[in-house]
């Protein structure tokens, strides 16, 4: 934390030294410039949104933001001549002089907290904020709060999810856009490959522990016992499955521990496997998750869920897995085990009730999210 905070200080000084020298030059800018930024290693709702604007508006001078020449996630984006690499001066030409900063992560903590609302105010007064998020929110994110943010544009895509954040924490209202996310909009062309995609979120509580103390948590023990199980390997022998056990990017340094001898099952760190995850994403038949908003795009490609919640979640939910998740919550690898073949004898068809589900949550089930929030940034 301490650290992230000094990079983060360090970030503002920078931004606003070349803030007040290239604010001199306004003028050589021909087109009103949109900004692009997703988190460092993986290209998200930002760049979705980047690419349907940069096509469908030659007015506006697009440009999306990778850390390093390392982190193009398409093969194209090394030779797109509209993407800028970190802290070089390209980068710091356009954000200075962007009336739209649209971002889909806490990607550069300056957007953030006391630092980035003085920094915001003083410096870039005009510039619009317009939060994509990473994914559905399905918990109180004190983070997020007015209180530390500054959005112009926060969007949703669900009633039930503006709903949580229209509350005295969050404090956001009219900002609120029910627009959907932009990556939603590529998962209509899903396609089910034998492939069971294991996507258990980080616990806050285990962040900076020792192996010893790390090894010793239900966490691990049952996320290692479900990996290891004899009848998983069965299980994905006899169906002719592959699991991909996704890594949260926080726990990369405990990923060694996790021991299973089973050929059938692939680990993928998320923050060194970016340009497979999505694609991954859509080829995947099943997600098992514990409580990451990764469920919410399975959900809309209304593929089946199995949550498996062996320990509490470290953020205050106000949603209710059994009566409003897409799938059955388990406490335990057996009984996860169980409801796997279930739904592998069924050839991972989602079950009606929750196709039903996830009919009502959304507010759009198209491939129109992009578009509809290019034109209520537009209207900003």
């Amino acid at each position: 934390m301490i650290n992230n905070k000094f990079k983060a200080l360090w970030y503002m000084i920078i931004l606003s030294f070349f803030t007040i020298i290239f604010k001199l030059f306004f003028f050589l800018n021909k087109k009103q410039i949109w900004f692009f930024i997703d988190r460092p290693f993986g290209v998200d709702n930002a760049y979705f949104i980047y690419k349907y604007v940069k096509k469908n508006d030659k007015n506006i001078k697009s440009i999306y933001l990778c850390e390093n020449k390392k982190d193009a996630y398409f093969k194209d984006l090394l030779k797109d001549k509209n993407v800028v690499y970190k802290f070089s001066l390209r980068h710091l030409w356009y954000f200075v002089h962007a009336k739209n900063l649209i971002f889909s992560f806490d990607t550069d903590p300056f957007y953030f907290y006391k630092q980035g609302l003085i920094f915001k105010k003083l410096l870039k007064p005009k510039t619009k904020m317009i939060f994509l998020q990473h994914g559905v929110i399905h918990s109180l994110l004190p983070p997020y709060s007015k209180k530390y943010t500054h959005f112009d544009m926060f969007v949703c895509s669900a009633r039930r999810e503006m709903d949580q954040i229209k509350n005295d924490v969050m404090n956001y209202y009219s900002e609120l856009k029910l627009t959907g996310l932009p990556r939603f909009d590529k998962l209509h062309n899903s396609l089910k490959d034998k492939i069971i995609f294991f996507m258990p979120t980080w616990n806050n509580k285990l962040l900076g522990k020792s192996i010893k103390e790390f090894k010793s948590s239900s966490y691990f023990k049952s996320i290692n016992s479900f990996l290891s199980s004899n009848k998983l390997k069965q299980l994905l022998i006899k169906y002719d499955y592959k699991l991909c056990f996704i890594m949260h990017y926080m726990f990369n340094d405990y990923i060694s521990l996790f021991n299973f001898n089973n050929s059938s099952i692939d680990i993928i760190k998320m923050n060194q496997s970016k340009e497979i995850i999505f694609p991954l994403k859509l080829k995947s038949s099943l997600l098992i998750t514990n409580y990451s908003s990764v469920l919410f795009d399975f959900a809309y490609m209304k593929k089946p869920t199995l949550y498996y919640q062996f320990d509490k979640y470290h953020f205050k939910e106000d949603f209710n897995y059994k009566t409003e998740g897409f799938g059955k919550v388990v406490k335990t690898s057996d009984m996860l085990l169980i409801e796997l073949e279930k739904i592998l004898k069924n050839n991972c068809k989602m079950d009606k009730k929750y196709v039903k589900r996830v009919e009502n949550f959304f507010e759009h089930i198209d491939a129109n999210n992009c578009k509809r929030n290019y034109e209520e940034i537009k209207n900003l």
